[in-house]
């Protein structure tokens, strides 16, 4: 197993979830650290820190929704050691994995599901299945997301490939313990994405508590309006909803082409919501992750075009 940051790897293996034969320490490799500026798109290497991604000046003034989720996602403290990439592959916090007393598809597989008939209150309602209703958790991948990045890989035998976000994580189908598509013994190696068309963006996160919490529900947002202020581009991803971080593809399509209001964006957030299946005491989760779509969509088309120099 793969170990940078420490973050979250030592915290599973603490509770006995994850016991690995061997640790292979990537902290030394200084070729995956560090943030470059490639004509409109930026290369950040995947053992570069939270803290440092957040405060790149290149993110701080034209890519505000990942510095937003940076530093809504952790404590100073968790931010100057959490690697980018650790961050893309964290585990669930779903009680029934990290619970060896509970059953989990996810830690033994085959072993059913605690969640089915227990307590699903802050688990997923989008891209579960019968095997599983663990959350994607994070904030830094649904932004990611959002602004379309993709993820170098390296595999064993040194063969690189580029993989868009969109397609690192897996929905748990039968086999919720691959949670990714990246082979046995791959590494993330940096992540690009592109800088431009992200003037009006933003990211809202809500918790339980009002700091260091995993969201009940996260929304990214990015909008191109044209001087009619009709909308030309959009990108949504949710965060916190579902089994990996969800890109809203049908809230997106029906957003091009409508002028923003209120009622378009709240008829574009029903419409990703409708594929969700939440159980009883889930059900608040649907009109949470509307108002938050709604929220964002609006304040994010009120924005102006042109955000340099923005450091918040």
């Amino acid at each position: 197993m793969f170990v940078a940051g420490r973050t979250t790897r030592v915290d599973t293996m603490k509770l006995g979830v994850l016991v690995p034969e061997r640790l292979v320490e990537l902290r030394e490799r200084a070729e995956h650290v560090g943030i470059s500026v490639e004509g409109e798109a930026l290369h950040i290497g995947a053992l570069t820190t939270m803290a440092a991604l957040a405060d790149h000046p290149a993110v701080i003034a034209r890519l505000p929704l990942v510095r937003s989720a940076l530093l809504q996602s952790a404590s100073p403290q968790i931010r100057n050691m959490a690697t980018i990439a650790g961050n893309l592959r964290q585990r669930t916090r779903c009680s029934y994995f990290r619970g060896l007393a509970s059953p989990c598809n996810k830690r033994a597989p085959g072993s059913g599901c605690g969640a089915m008939g227990g307590d699903a209150r802050g688990l997923a309602i989008l891209g579960t299945s019968a095997a599983c209703k663990a959350n994607c958790p994070g904030d830094l991948a649904v932004a990611l997301l959002a602004v379309e990045a993709q993820v170098e890989v390296q595999a064993l035998d040194g063969q690189h490939r580029s993989l868009c976000l969109a397609d690192l994580h897996r929905t748990p189908g039968s086999t919720p313990e691959r949670e990714t598509n990246l082979a046995p013994g791959n590494l993330i190696t940096a992540i690009t994405g592109p800088m431009a068309d992200h003037a009006r963006s933003g990211y809202v996160k809500v918790c339980d508590r009002a700091s260091c919490a995993f969201a009940l529900a996260s929304a990214a947002v990015s909008l191109t309006l044209d001087d009619d202020r009709t909308v030309t581009r959009c990108a949504i991803a949710l965060g916190g909803l579902a089994t990996k971080p969800w890109r809203a593809t049908t809230a997106e399509a029906m957003m091009i082409g409508q002028t923003v209001t209120e009622a378009t964006a709240a008829a574009a957030s029903r419409a990703v919501l409708a594929e969700a299946t939440p159980t009883p005491d889930q059900s608040f989760k649907v009109d949470l992750a509307c108002r938050v779509m709604v929220k964002l969509i609006m304040e994010v088309s009120a924005q102006p075009a042109a955000r340099v120099g923005v450091t918040t």
